[in-house]
């Protein structure tokens, strides 16, 4: 239980017994917050924060002006998570409506004064140099900042949102850094340290496997803000392997802890976590980048684009029982794709003994099952399915999460 005094809780004219039990309850609830971890041992300090801009406010009719931006916008985050479970207080409609004009004050006097200050990319980019400074890519003598500005840039270019972009920057900074979660929410707010702390790894006194495979276990399960920000971390990482690889080929990988067997592993790993909810354009990027690295190449190079083309993909689906009238009649399309040669040889390949006697035919149906796909066991359709995606997967050097996405998808089209 918080213990609050009446002496800092006299709030909006209501008794103080009233006031303490509401505070006690909120701050209880408070605490629970993602992003609020560090009050944990402090719990005062949070709960009089809030009460002290509150009972401020509701005796002047303004904000009190010895607080920093910082603690303002940390007051907001919490009234707004407060506002949105008012549902489960037991508050007078005047304290509900209190605590809504309270939030717009806040709101209104944050916003603007972040007016006035550089954006919070700009902000990043600063707080980012010096928390890096002196530390260099491994193995090379080149400042370390250059990875999480090119991170950003990647973000940025790809159209993503200012706090994603600033995430981005300060990526490394919890887990490279003297940087702590107080800090960064301070300075950069929830938003943008949810997505650091979900890019970060929590144990670094744990072996480099069992790092990677907890990161790559995490990251099919993570918000998209973060699966983006990892994405174009590893997207950099990659691309300066390539470069290295040009120059001092195969002696590039000495550089890294574990091998290129291992750099391989955990790459086509991070291909499949990031994608297993949702494929994103980034990730894309990051699938083409793997495969130039580690191979293996496509069969037919003008395939690749068909791979990403969702048009291509559900036309195929709508031919995966290999009906030739179904085939026939998506004839015209396929060869305005420049798809007819891809269609025979996936028809070709999919009802072969060989594929349907293949490791690869195995493993894609223990994945669809695993997923959620249930086959009826007493028809031949459920084979033919699996033999079509496995072949699929085959030619175009797709990864399960993405043939099981193009499965779902044309399940709930009815078309499977």
């Amino acid at each position: 239980m918080v213990e609050i005094t009446n002496a800092n809780l006299r709030l909006w004219n209501i008794p103080s017994t009233r006031t303490k039990e509401v505070w006690q309850r909120w701050a209880e609830f408070a605490l629970t917050f993602d992003g609020y971890d560090y009050f944990k041992s402090d719990a005062d300090e949070l709960v009089n924060l809030h009460a002290t801009v509150a009972e401020y406010y509701n005796t002047n009719k303004r904000l009190p002006s010895e607080l920093n931006l910082s603690e303002l916008r940390a007051c907001l985050f919490a009234l707004h998570r407060m506002w949105r479970h008012s549902g489960e207080w037991d508050l007078a409609p005047k304290d509900k409506a209190f605590i809504k004009k309270l939030i717009n004050a806040i709101r209104d006097h944050v916003k603007e004064n972040e007016a006035r200050l550089p954006s919070l990319v700009d902000q990043a980019i600063e707080y980012a140099a010096y928390a890096h400074q002196g530390q260099r890519r491994k193995g090379t003598n080149i400042p370390y900042i250059s990875h999480p500005y090119a991170v950003g840039m990647i973000l940025q270019k790809a159209g993503c949102s200012e706090e994603v972009v600033a995430a981005g920057i300060l990526h490394d900074t919890l887990e490279d850094t003297e940087t702590t979660e107080r800090d960064l929410l301070e300075r950069f707010g929830p938003v943008v340290l949810e997505i650091v702390k979900g890019c970060s790894e929590p144990d670094k006194g744990a072996s480099w496997e069992e790092r990677k495979q907890h990161t790559l276990d995490e990251l099919k399960h993570a918000s998209l803000p973060i699966r983006q920000v990892s994405c174009a971390d590893k997207l950099h990482n990659i691309r300066s392997i390539q470069r290295d690889l040009k120059v001092h080929g195969e002696d590039a990988w000495k550089r890294f802890k574990r091998g290129r067997e291992s750099q391989e592993w955990y790459y086509r790993g991070l291909v499949e976590s990031l994608g297993y909810a949702s494929r994103f354009e980034l990730l894309d990027d990051l699938q083409d980048a793997v495969e130039e690295v580690f191979g293996p190449t496509l069969l037919n190079a003008e395939w690749k684009k068909l791979r990403r083309n969702r048009k291509f993909i559900d036309l195929a689906f709508e031919t995966a029982y290999g009906n030739p009238e179904s085939i026939k009649d998506r004839e015209l399309q396929f060869k305005r794709l420049g798809a007819s040669d891809l269609m025979d040889t996936i028809h070709t390949k999919a009802y072969s003994v060989e594929l349907i006697n293949s490791e690869d035919f195995s493993t894609m149906a223990a994945y669809l099952q695993m997923r959620g796909i249930e086959f009826q066991s007493n028809s031949e359709g459920p084979m033919i399915l699996i033999g079509f995606s496995t072949a699929l997967k085959q030619l175009l050097n797709m990864y399960p999460s993405e043939v099981y996405l193009h499965f779902k998808r044309n399940m709930d089209r009815g078309i499977l």
